[in-house]
């Protein structure tokens, strides 16, 4: 794909999503990346670069003389030009020689000329506080309002720019099932062999989840496309992921149901945990996600897994059938996974959080019923909302019994002046993750 192609095929897709906000990416291996990286940025932008279109196509008396390819297209141009200074003269003549701009090139010219000059200073005068944080944070105002009811301004603010911060993330996270030393030692790692000074340098030992690392991040193309990825042997996955298979605690002789399991990295690490001894029943509502659990966890050896494409509220299961331990990774609004999906901040509405609170209470419900007495369950969701959390396990605290959770988590919401035990928080300004709500219990009877 040349550069042409490539840029318009951005411009198309940004098209895509300003006309519904619920177009994604087409999961296309040749996707080129710069094609991924600069359609993830702008939908990660998106409120700041539409005010200071806005503005401009206001201010310049524009609004009329562009089609809605070319209202895509300043999207482009404006994170070119405002979030990475690149040339004025460059870009547009990169842009001219590639015929992306052939039509209206004088007033693609006085647009950026303007949006350059910019100022916040002056744009944001007379809005309040709620309003200035939505626009210059790219976040809807239903987010702030909703984290203002759990946390002060400056930590909604910390939080959100570490999940705008992109490039800034230095290293990666991945689960590593074989020794270290294996690792390097093999593949196309041949050439970092297990030096003690090497192995230190690029495998980071995570101090609180156990066979978690973290890596420079700029070998992480390196690591996507190894045979040890492919494997299962390496699998690459945010801290929070790893932490709640960490807490399930999976042991070989236990039979374990994973309720909503794809992609499937949860489920692999539970097989992996337990040496691929413990019985392993995954499920998902959808097929297309189902055939994607089936592939991902096809990667390890244990046929001990089965895989169910099924709705958890009602397994398809005989009703005598019991787990020692479930892993209940609910679907959620996704208000904590902002940095990785940053298409979910324009799905964050009462009407989306109230859709995932009913799911959510009816999964709970169903995964107490089949849990043994003394059985445990993890609950969580990647959500900053204490209606996804705190309020959905308050419902159910007479069925079951708050288990200790290690130090490092970070202490969840108050409800009426007190903590819910055996309830913490991920937060991503202060444990460098997604956004999680965890909680583990045993069932009293």
């Amino acid at each position: 794909m040349n550069v042409s192609e490539s840029i318009q095929n951005l411009i198309e897709f940004i098209e895509k999503f300003k006309k519904s906000k619920r177009f994604s990416l087409p999961r296309d291996s040749t996707l080129d990346p710069q094609i991924i990286y600069y359609f993830s940025e702008v939908i990660r932008n998106w409120n700041k670069l539409n005010y200071i279109i806005k503005k401009t196509l206001r201010s310049l008396n524009l609004n009329d003389e562009f089609n809605e390819f070319e209202q895509a297209l300043l999207f482009y141009i404006t994170y070119r030009i405002r979030l990475e200074n690149v040339a004025l003269d460059s870009l547009l003549n990169e842009l001219k020689y590639y015929r992306i701009i052939d039509r209206n090139f004088e007033h693609f010219k006085s647009f950026s000329m303007k949006a350059k000059t910019f100022s916040w200073e002056i744009a944001l005068k007379g809005k309040s506080n709620i309003e200035r944080l939505s626009i210059t944070e790219s976040i809807p105002s239903f987010f702030i309002e909703k984290l203002q009811e759990v946390m002060d301004s400056s930590y909604i603010k910390e939080n959100l720019r570490f999940m705008n911060s992109f490039k800034e993330k230095d290293y990666f996270s991945t689960y590593l099932a074989k020794d270290v030393d294996f690792i390097l030692s093999t593949s196309s790692f041949k050439n970092f062999k297990p030096v003690t000074s090497q192995t230190d340098q690029i495998f980071q030992k995570d101090s609180n989840v156990s066979h978690l690392y973290h890596i420079p991040i700029n070998l992480k193309n390196k690591f996507v496309d190894s045979e040890l990825v492919h494997s299962g042997d390496i699998i690459i996955l945010d801290k929070a992921s790893a932490s709640i298979v960490d807490l399930l605690f999976p042991e070989p002789e236990d039979l374990i149901l994973d309720m909503c399991a794809a992609p499937g990295v949860k489920t692999s690490l539970i097989s992996h945990y337990t040496k691929n001894k413990s019985k392993i029943i995954a499920i998902d509502f959808s097929s297309e996600r189902t055939n994607t659990l089936k592939e991902f966890t096809g990667r390890i050896t244990n046929n001990k897994i089965q895989i169910l494409n099924s709705d958890s509220i009602s397994v398809p299961l005989r009703s005598s059938l019991k787990f020692d331990k479930i892993l209940l990774d609910a679907p959620c609004t996704g208000s904590g996974a902002l940095l990785s999906n940053p298409a979910l901040k324009w799905r964050q509405t009462e009407k989306f959080l109230h859709q995932n609170m009913i799911l959510q209470e009816k999964l709970l419900k169903s995964a107490i019923e089949l849990l043994k007495p003394s059985g445990i369950l993890v609950y969580s969701t990647c959500s900053l909302y204490s209606e996804e959390g705190e309020y959905q396990v308050k419902n159910f605290l007479d069925k079951l019994e708050a288990m200790k959770l290690p130090d490092w988590l970070g202490r969840s919401y108050q409800l009426e002046g007190s903590y819910i035990h055996g309830t913490a928080r991920l937060f991503p300004a202060q444990h460098h993750t997604e956004g999680f709500f965890i909680a583990k219990f045993k069932k009293k009877y």
